[in-house]
């Protein structure tokens, strides 16, 4: 059944404030645990983010479903728990589900000042487990400077009834006067970049290897935002 965009809007926000509501209590005992303090900086070349001093409320909606077993997998988007910062027009966005799925997943990212979603992509099954990425590139999707940018991901598990989704999603914000263009995740980290420098930890870690200090700077970076889930399993993967 093909949906207006207001009726989309409304569904997926729905979506995002059940699966928080859900999952709320426990994305705040897992994001203190898995918080990386001053005392606890990494040494040497590792990134440490350090996150804008905005007072911002937590925005990331942790993988939660109605209606469906308890089998069912983590899903998580790879963004910080707040609204997390690029500068770049065209990020890439990340994001994680913990075992092979037979059911597809839909992208979507929305800009509150517009009635229609950005962007709205289906992947087909079979979808691996672990890290998958968006190129918004790809999609010829460019954010605006100031703008907040919310964006969900979601398993499909019956297209009659969008209600037993699971359902995570996060925030993004391009701001100006940073290098669009930086490659170094150490500086980026340290400059509240969250995106560009997960994306540079990641081409990092592919040219380095798994076992270079690239995959341990990605990895940390997880676990610093609370995604230890997401770090553990892609530890026991090789990095």
């Amino acid at each position: 059944m093909r949906r207006s965009g207001s009726d989309f809007r409304r569904w997926i926000l729905a979506a995002a404030l059940a699966a928080a509501a859900v999952t709320g209590s426990a994305q705040q005992g897992s994001g203190a645990s898995g918080a990386v303090t001053a005392e606890t900086r990494p040494s040497g070349s590792l990134p440490f983010y350090r996150p804008p001093a905005r007072g911002a409320p937590a925005a990331r909606v942790g993988g939660a479903t109605r209606g469906t077993g308890a089998d069912t997998p983590a899903l998580h988007v790879v963004a910080p728990d707040h609204v997390g910062l690029t500068a770049r027009a065209q990020p890439v966005l990340y994001w994680f589900v913990s075992r092979d799925l037979a059911q597809p997943v839909e992208i979507t990212v929305i800009n509150h000042f517009r009635v229609d979603p950005l962007l709205r992509i289906r992947l087909d099954p079979p979808v691996a487990a672990g890290i998958h990425a968006v190129a918004l590139a790809e999609h010829g999707v460019r954010l605006e400077p100031g703008d907040e940018y919310q964006w969900f991901v979601a398993i499909v598990h019956d297209p009659e009834r969008r209600s037993s989704d699971t359902v995570a999603g996060g925030y993004v914000q391009r701001i100006e006067g940073a290098p669009a263009t930086a490659d170094d995740a150490v500086a980026l980290a340290e400059r509240g970049l969250w995106y560009d420098a997960f994306e540079a930890a990641t081409r990092a870690a592919k040219h380095a290897g798994v076992r270079g200090s690239g995959a341990d700077g990605r990895l940390g970076l997880l676990e610093q935002v609370g995604l230890a889930e997401v770090a553990a399993f892609e530890r026991a993967a090789g990095g």
